[in-house]
């Protein structure tokens, strides 16, 4: 017989080889038992919008369902079950038959953060399991001693859930770790001894993250019996004292997080000499020096570092000019001064470096920089923030060429000239800070293309002339910080009727003048309206009544809603509560106050000081719950201050002083009798009348920095806590 023909034989065995196999295996579908152990997983959930579980059909074979891994034997043993983040899920109780899938090796529930169950039952009898993922899934109570059932555990992470310590001594059976992540869960003790409670030798231990605990205790004497670890996380402690050498010993480390604790002392060559794969670096937010020669030559090529806070300074440090795969670079408030090498600069006279294509995040914040900005090059950055520095000169027309920068903070600094003119279209650009500089001319009409901007804040500069109408294309804007400059003019209706999503509207020292147009109360977002030190006349709008936010109760609202929306982070657990204010101060307003104002009962402070209103109190002003800082002074105010009341808690005669017939406590001033019934049983409706004094607290300024600081911290750990390992 011909070769050809043996060769066509064979190729005809093998086709019809295949055929059988796959005849064979879909003859053998999951597990009846396994199936409906899942199905009975299904029904105790509540699948998310995604729907994540539409493949999981009755009439389907279960291991082809999303999630399902079986073995690809003839048993077809359910192996893995892979339901971690996108499914969405709603749980109290989740379910399924014990022992049905005892022969699982993975399982992963992570980032279904709305379990909001304990750790269900049946969980510890999947004792072949070698991977159990359920970080962030909103588990809550205690880690039972069934734990230690897990002997065969290469990977566990139990982090950024509700559990509750201590953890369970059987942790120290789990002989066969190579990773483990018990981050957020209130551990506390000293390290050294959580290490020895594990009992085993670690030496195959990969990965330890223990974040955000109350860990206690330094960095000696255990690291060393960790010889493979690669990813080393201990940031948000309390570790004190130096770091210890042993830390150079671990020659496969490629993470290290120690940032946010208590540790000082020096931080040499010596550290790093063997760390030859080391491509994160963070150590913020701790006492360290760091001191190198300035001929070092590091051994590894960082993508991340961040020394806020630390001690790098006067000069930029020499070394980071070879690390040419950085992308992220945190040095605020590092002591870093204008002395600086000549390869940092792009421009001879620029005090800042040169950037790498690459990079992405750039802090130089809280140094003592100094002379003008350079030609900025950003063509990859998205987070630049130069504030609290000395730099001095214009901004550079190149800050307008179309890049992916999202944010721009140049403030406080010595910056001066007009702001640049060639703004385009298209620019990803949602925060900009250029307050307390020297700015000064008029807000050039190119800023209206500003479309994605969120956030704008030119407080303290020199500016002045009359708002843009282009602005009101900015409909993102969800904060407007105008404040202390020489605007004039009116205030433009278009803010109320277009820049609909404004919840800080701050545009007090300026000169604007005219009426308060009713059409600000259209911005029913509002939680900060500063209006306060112009020369604005005429009623306070009865329709200010109606700012929403300013109503409902904080159980209600969500205080950090705007940092989410604004970020456009999915996973954002910052809480901070926004100071819900009105300041009209310090105007030429005249009239009663409207009792509408009586109706924002959640509002911290109120200032209507220095005006010449009139009449008396509006009834409803009494009753505002939340009301902490309050000023009516210098007006034109009269008849009683009514007490039993919340006010009473405010206690100061200076809210009311300079309203010479205004009587009752707190002031010295006795009400006659007539005064006294007719404002027991004055009607208020047709027009009370108050003024007020309140404290605003600086809340633009504290509220911008903070939030930037909250962006910057997010944009760090959303690229590192997701970044892998090598």
């Amino acid at each position: 017989m011909p070769i050809h023909h043996h060769l066509l034989l064979l190729v005809y065995l093998i086709l019809l080889l295949s055929v059988i196999a796959i005849q064979t295996l879909a003859a053998y579908p999951c597990i009846e038992v396994e199936r409906e152990a899942l199905l009975t997983f299904k029904a105790s959930i509540s699948d998310g919008i995604r729907h994540s579980l539409s493949s999981w059909d009755e009439a389907q074979d279960c291991c082809r369902w999303r999630g399902v891994v079986c073995d690809n034997t003839t048993t077809h043993n359910i192996l893995e079950l892979n339901l971690g983040n996108p499914f969405d899920w709603y749980s109290q109780h989740i379910n399924w038959t014990d022992y049905a899938l005892s022969g699982l090796t993975t399982l992963d529930l992570s980032d279904n953060w709305q379990f909001n169950t304990t750790l269900p039952h049946w969980l510890w009898n999947l004792t072949d399991l070698s991977y159990l993922n359920l970080e962030d899934s909103q588990f809550h109570g205690k880690i039972p001693n069934a734990l230690g059932n897990f002997t065969s555990l290469t990977y566990l992470y139990l982090g950024y859930n509700n559990l509750e310590g201590p953890l369970p001594k059987s942790i120290g059976k789990l002989c066969n770790l190579r990773g483990i992540d018990l981050s957020y869960l209130g551990i506390g003790g000293d390290i050294r001894e959580l290490v020895e409670m594990l009992g085993c030798k670690w030496n195959n231990m990969e990965e330890i993250i223990l974040s955000s605990n109350n860990l206690q205790g330094n960095l000696s004497n255990w690291l060393e019996e960790m010889p493979n670890l690669k990813h080393l996380d201990l940031n948000n402690n309390f570790l004190v004292g130096p770091v210890s050498l042993e830390i150079g010993s671990l020659q496969n480390l490629n993470f290290l997080d120690l940032s946010s604790n208590f540790l000082h002392g020096v931080i040499s060559e010596a550290h790093f000499a063997n760390l030859t794969k080391l491509n994160q670096l963070q150590l913020s937010s701790n006492s360290l020096i760091i001191s190198v020669d300035r001929s070092w030559n590091p051994p590894f090529q960082l993508i991340s570092l961040a020394l806020g806070s630390g001690r790098v300074g006067p000069q930029f440090p020499a070394w980071l000019r070879w690390q040419r795969q950085i992308n992220e670079v945190d040095l605020y408030n590092t002591s870093i001064t204008s002395t600086l090498p000549h390869w940092l600069w792009s421009l001879p006279i620029s005090p800042l470096p040169s950037l790498p294509d690459g990079l992405s995040f750039l802090d130089l914040s809280n140094n003592f920089i100094s002379g003008p900005l350079p030609k900025l090059l950003l063509t990859s950055i998205t987070y630049l923030s130069l504030s609290n520095n000395s730099i001095s000169g214009s901004i550079p027309s190149s800050i307008c060429e179309p890049t992916i920068l999202e944010v721009l903070d140049l403030s406080t600094n010595h910056l001066s000239g007009e702001l640049p003119r060639c703004w385009l279209q298209g620019s990803w650009l949602f925060m900009m800070d250029l307050s307390n500089n020297n700015i000064t001319g008029e807000i050039p009409p190119s800023m209206g293309s500003l479309t994605s901007l969120q956030s704008l804040d030119l407080n303290r500069n020199n500016l002045y002339g009359e708002l843009p109408s282009e602005l009101q294309h900015c409909k993102n804007l969800f904060l407007l910080d105008l404040g202390n400059n020489n605007f004039s003019g009116n205030i433009p209706i278009w803010i109320g009727e277009k820049l609909l999503n404004l919840r800080y509207l701050q545009l007090c020292s300026n000169m604007f003048d005219g009426n308060i147009p009713p059409q600000l109360a259209q911005l029913t977002a509002l939680q900060v309206l500063d209006l306060s030190s112009n020369k604005l006349f005429g009623s306070i709008p009865r329709s200010f009544g109606n700012f929403t936010e300013m109503m409902i109760s904080s159980s209600v609202r969500n205080d950090n809603e705007y940092f989410s929306w604004v970020i456009d982070i999915d996973i954002f657990t910052y809480m901070d509560k926004l100071l819900l204010a009105m300041d009209l101060s310090g105007n030429n307003l005249s009239g009663v106050i409207p009792e509408e104002i009586g109706v924002l009962r959640q509002l911290n402070s109120l200032n209507l000081s220095k005006n010449h209103l009139i009449g008396r109190i509006p009834e409803k002003i009494f009753d505002i719950l939340f009301l902490e800082s309050l000023d009516l002074s210098s007006n034109e105010l009269s008849g009683r201050i009514r007490s039993g009341n919340q006010l009473d808690t405010l206690n100061d005669p200076s809210i009311y002083i300079g309203n010479a017939y205004l009587c009752g406590p707190p002031t010295s001033k006795n009400c006659s009798g007539d005064t006294a019934a007719s404002n027991s049983t004055s009607n208020y409706a047709n027009g009370s009348e108050t003024s007020m004094w309140w404290l605003y607290l600086g809340t633009g300024v504290g509220f911008v920095a903070g939030f930037w600081g909250v962006y910057a911290v997010l944009l760090f750990h959303g690229t590192w806590s997701g970044s892998e390992y090598e």
